[in-house]
């Protein structure tokens, strides 16, 4: 899948430039009965980022679960039809006062998934009205699609 270290980098750009300071990342555990949009998505990470640790920043556990609905939403509608195996990370960047902004980042999709991979893009870009009580947090989606699977006729006796 994607690397943890690619999230890293993203959240490095965010801080300020000088003396580096720990970033802190919260893994949010989901069961995957709840969590995974179809049966051929899994989310294998879901997880929060103050960057910087800015002790101002704080997290609104209901604003990050309603995202992860609605993300899970685009997700089935979008990606549950896939025939081919791939990754996808969606990282929001949620503030107070301003829409949220969406990023993406794709692992070894085929060029036949381009059309629904920006499909999904577009809508889980629209998805901007989430936001974090004061500061800066990510929140990072990490799926991985398998194909879905192929109804087979059933044999007439």
């Amino acid at each position: 899948m994607i690397g943890n270290a690619a999230f890293s980098l993203l959240l490095a750009a965010a801080t300020a430039a000088g003396v580096p300071v720990a970033d802190h990342t919260m893994e949010v555990g989901i069961p995957p009965a709840i969590s995974a949009p179809a049966p051929n998505i899994q989310l294998e990470h879901f997880q929060y980022v103050i960057p910087g640790a800015v002790p101002d920043s704080v997290v609104d556990y209901d604003q990050m679960l309603q995202l992860q609905e609605r993300i899970k939403a685009v997700a089935k509608a979008t990606l549950a039809p896939s025939q081919s195996s791939f990754g996808v990370r969606v990282i929001f960047a949620l503030t107070p006062d301003k829409p949220a902004e969406m990023r993406m980042q794709v692992a070894q999709a085929p060029q036949a998934e381009a059309a629904r991979l920006k499909q999904f893009y577009d809508n889980a870009s629209a998805l901007k009205n989430f936001h974090c009580t004061r500061g800066l947090v990510y929140i990072m989606f990490d799926y991985r699609v398998a194909p879905a699977a192929v109804a087979r006729p059933s044999k007439a006796h």
